[in-house]
Parts: C-alpha cells; sequence; structure tokens
C-alpha cells in the first residue's frame, strides 16, 4: 500500500535566468521536467513511496534550460538526475531502482524470484516498446503501434491483478508516462484508441488513475498533442508563430537569438515530410502570413532566392 497521501504544489520551471540551487547542502534533489517522461518514472515513484519531503522537486525548461545545470550539476545535461549524498547520478530505469532501494516507503519490486525476473524482462523491454511505437508514426501506426500495445495487454494477463507483477511495481511506473502520452496523442491526432479491444489495459490505466500519487504527476493533454504534434507529425501552427512574433520580447522577428530558435523549429517543421501549412485564422496580419508562407514555399522547393522574412 502506498504511503499516506502528501498534497504539494508542483514549483515553476527553471530557465536560464534562474539561480542554481546550492549544490551538496545535504538537501536531496530531483532534477525534472514535467513534459519529459523519463523524469515522470522518477517522480511517480518519489511520490507514490511519500517521498515529498525528502526528496525536492528542481523541475527545469528544456527549452530554455541553465547552463549552470551542464556545467555543475549533470554534465550529460539530460533529465531526470538525482542530488543525493554528494552525487548525482541519472537515468531513470536506474534511479527507479536506486530510489525503491535507498529510501523509505513501500518496496515496489517482489520477493518472488519469478515475478523479478519478469520484471527485469520488462523493464528492458521498455525502450523498444517506446522506440516502436514513435517509429510507427512514419508507416502504418494503427498496425505497428497496435502490436505494443498487444504486448501490453498479454503482459497484463501474466499475473493475477490488475497490474504487470500482480501488484504495483517500478515495471508499471517505467511504462504510465509514456502509455498516458500516447494514448492522448494517438486518440487526439490520429483517431487511434489504444484501449479499444484490450480489457487489461483499460484496467491497468484506471488502477493508475485510483493513485493520488500518479494523479498529482499527470500531464496537461493539449501540451502533449502540441509537442507531439510538432515533433511526430511535423504540423507547425502559424498562429503560434505569428502570436510569438508579436511578443514584446520577440518584437524583431528573426533578429536575435531567441527569434532565431523560433525560426530554427519553423525550419525543421517546414523541412518535415508530413508538414501541414496551417493559415492564420483569422487572418490577423496578412502579411505575416504571406511571409510565413513563402518561408514554407521556397523551403519546400528547396529554392530560397533573396528570402526575406
Amino acid at each position: 500500500m502506498a504511503s499516506a497521501h502528501v498534497e504539494e504544489i508542483p514549483p515553476p520551471s527553471l530557465d536560464a535566468t534562474a539561480e542554481q540551487p546550492p549544490l551538496f547542502d545535504g538537501t536531496t534533489r530531483l532534477y525534472t521536467a514535467y513534459i519529459c517522461p523519463y523524469a515522470h518514472r522518477v517522480w511517480i515513484i518519489r511520490n507514490y513511496k511519500g517521498l515529498q519531503l525528502k526528496i525536492k522537486l528542481v523541475p527545469l525548461d528544456l527549452h530554455n534550460r541553465p547552463d549552470w545545470y551542464k556545467e555543475k550539476v549533470y554534465p550529460l545535461n539530460k533529465v531526470p538526475s538525482l542530488e543525493h549524498n554528494g552525487k548525482v547520478i541519472g537515468e531513470s530505469l536506474d534511479l527507479l531502482k536506486y530510489i525503491d532501494s535507498n529510501f523509505e516507503g513501500p518496496s515496489l519490486l517482489p520477493a518472488d524470484s519469478a515475478k523479478r525476473e519478469y520484471a527485469e524482462e520488462l523493464l528492458s523491454y521498455s525502450e523498444t516498446f517506446n522506440g516502436a511505437i514513435i517509429y510507427s508514426l512514419r508507416g502504418d501506426t494503427a498496425k505497428e503501434a497496435g502490436a505494443q500495445f498487444d504486448y501490453l495487454e498479454n503482459a497484463l494477463g501474466k499475473f493475477d491483478g490488475p497490474f504487470l507483477l500482480g501488484e504495483i511495481s517500478q515495471v508499471d511506473i517505467a511504462y504510465i508516462p509514456f502509455v498516458e502520452r500516447f494514448h492522448i496523442f494517438l486518440l487526439e491526432a490520429l483517431k487511434i484508441d489504444i484501449t479499444e479491444g484490450r480489457p487489461k489495459l483499460v484496467a491497468w490505466i484506471e488502477e493508475f488513475n485510483k493513485i493520488e500519487a500518479y494523479k498529482q504527476t499527470k500531464v496537461d493533454p493539449k501540451l502533449v498533442v502540441e509537442i507531439y504534434t510538432m515533433r511526430f507529425l511535423g504540423r507547425f501552427d502559424l498562429q503560434r508563430i505569428y502570436l510569438a512574433y508579436k511578443c514584446h520580447f520577440l518584437k524583431q522577428f528573426i533578429v536575435g537569438q531567441i527569434a532565431k530558435t523560433i525560426f530554427k523549429y519553423v525550419v525543421v517543421a517546414i523541412m518535415s515530410s508530413n508538414f501541414q501549412l496551417q493559415k492564420l485564422s483569422p487572418p490577423i496580419s496578412t502579411s505575416v502570413d504571406i511571409r510565413l508562407s513563402n518561408l514554407y514555399n521556397c523551403i519546400k522547393s528547396n529554392h530560397c532566392p533573396n528570402l526575406r522574412v
């Protein structure tokens, strides 16, 4: 059984302007990012074991992360990482095991040897699962991603109980952040319901949604759709570019480092083979619409003489 519910207001994400928290001052810190499914794994186990007061959340803005994180905290510059006992360690699956073994709270690995062996098999397969679903977005997503969710459905039937090893474990926590995001994105963007015809998967998700420690960590569905659509389907809404253009700190489009970053994402999106041009609606600024449309046309045709944006 999970530890008593602890109310927590997640702190705001730190960006490049934020000061570095003290390092190795005796505080245990989990460096995370709310949108990242790998970091989500460790946030869930922290909460489930009731460690909200023992492990401090330090969320980072991945699009504008502080330089000090790479330079002084974690040279790999990835999340999650855990500052504990004078060292910083990373890799989400390793951190699941580390926190489960080194902190108080309910154990999330069964004593039964057969279940432990199966747990290692499922943990090892988790990256194959995630990668195969992402790769499926280039082809027959319903068929190829469906095969992975069938794998999970079958795995959920191996032991009695709603979870992968019967009772909730590290394995469930390793999979749920990705399933949560894929469930939202595939249904919204491609109208693929991963739960259809998979009753065990439905029950698994329902059981997770009863757990307060997990419910506190759930990602904003709109943000998932926006980021995954941009990243995996190459769609970019010109309305959003226009809003960025109008922001007071982006007054000069394609001038300055931040604006150049926006421009880079626009170009990357357009170069995607699945890019879909979204017209401004309503056309707040015809000039911006025309300039961005020209950018789209010249990049897609690989012919950009004297391009002015």
